[in-house]
């Protein structure tokens, strides 16, 4: 089985999984999956609408609020949970990949990096919840576009940082990205920590036949002129490499605004 990312307006963690769960993840077998790993949350879903395309609002409500955590402390939470192997070790991976670029950042020890926001419960539930999403399907291939990222400035326990944040850029080194007109955080380091993990190839979307499609809505709206949602593509049949293509046609394709600056052909990377 294959996925396929559209990143319409970015990526994040409550926005995979909530098109995981539009998908038919069933958000209860998550909730019951992680509970013994860790207490103190629920998982909401509700549908909404952006720019009349339906999708997920997934919010991860947390009553443990006092709990915080060193990357060492995921790591260890992660290797002794009972989980199916490939979602241990792709959450392990994304962790990693995030601890790493803090560290880099901060200068500081990778298994003593404090997480902050990024080891709050809601992001574990949002990375090991997508990868026991993607387990559940039985995804064999992921492939996604090219990764639109936001500019200005947000302000987070750091204090007031720029747009991308230094360590979501980290994360996408050698991902392929382009520039967008939403004036804000579109793709946060856990968003790019699973597309990281998952992804195999970046371009347009393969050749294949599309058995669903799932929504997921993000919590930001930067732009008022397009949904602020990104949606997985879900396929029976393995992808061929694409000739070159007008970009033009997946937008067309995935109700997406079309820019001038977007109508340009693009291979996959």
């Amino acid at each position: 089985m294959i996925l396929h990312l559209d990143l319409i307006s970015g990526i994040s963690g409550d926005m995979c999984l909530g098109a995981l769960v539009d998908l038919g993840v069933d958000p209860g077998r998550l909730e019951a999956e992680l509970t013994p790993l860790f207490n103190g949350f629920s998982i909401r879903t509700v549908p909404v609408f952006r720019h009349a395309l339906r999708a997920v609002d997934l919010t991860v409500s947390v009553t443990d609020q006092a709990t915080s955590r060193t990357y060492r402390d995921i790591r260890t939470l992660i290797e002794n949970a009972d989980l199916p192997a490939d979602v241990q070790k792709n959450s392990l991976s994304a962790f990693e990949k995030i601890a790493r670029a803090e560290a880099g950042i901060h200068g500081k020890d990778m298994a003593s990096v404090h997480f902050h926001e990024i080891g709050g419960i809601d992001s574990l539930v949002d990375i090991l919840g997508t990868f026991l999403g993607v387990h559940y399907l039985g995804i064999t291939q992921v492939t996604a576009s090219e990764v639109p990222l936001g500019s200005g400035f947000i302000d987070c326990a750091h204090g007031r940082i720029p747009v991308p944040v230094p360590a979501t850029l980290a994360i996408l080194k050698n991902i392929p990205v382009t520039g967008s007109d939403a004036a804000t955080e579109i793709v946060t380091p856990t968003g790019a920590a699973i597309l990281a993990v998952l992804a195999t190839r970046f371009g347009l979307m393969p050749s294949m036949q599309v058995e669903k499609i799932g929504y997921g809505a993000g919590k930001e709206r930067p732009d008022p002129g397009c949904p602020t949602c990104f949606a997985w593509s879900w396929a029976g049949r393995r992808p061929v490499r694409c000739r070159t293509q007008p970009r033009f046609f997946r937008n067309w394709l995935n109700l997406q605004r079309v820019t001038l600056q977007r109508l340009r052909p693009s291979r996959f990377y």
